[in-house]
């Protein structure tokens, strides 16, 4: 496929609590995730208005369904980790 309408990304941890976020290209997010029988659910996304903006609402998913992460040093958080961006699949 060589012009895509979406990416989709799908993250799950040793306990099977599973997140699924895609990026649309109108501009828009679908995020929806899995903790537990309990605990599952929609996220809600604001507009897509940068790559800024997709990745505060990876870091905002990230925390709600798999917790604050574990840093190596107290000063560690999110924002330390960087996405990296494919302008095109070959």
């Amino acid at each position: 496929m060589r012009d895509p309408d979406s990416i989709g990304i799908h993250i799950r941890n040793s306990h099977e609590a599973e997140l699924h976020v895609v990026l649309y290209r109108g501009g828009w997010a679908d995020a929806d995730y899995i903790t537990s029988i309990d605990d599952a659910g929609v996220i809600p996304a604001p507009a897509m208005t940068s790559a800024q903006a997709f990745g505060a609402l990876l870091n905002t998913c990230m925390a709600r369904v798999f917790g604050a992460p574990t840093p190596p040093s107290s000063k560690a958080r999110f924002e330390d980790r960087q996405i990296v961006w494919t302008l095109s699949w070959t």
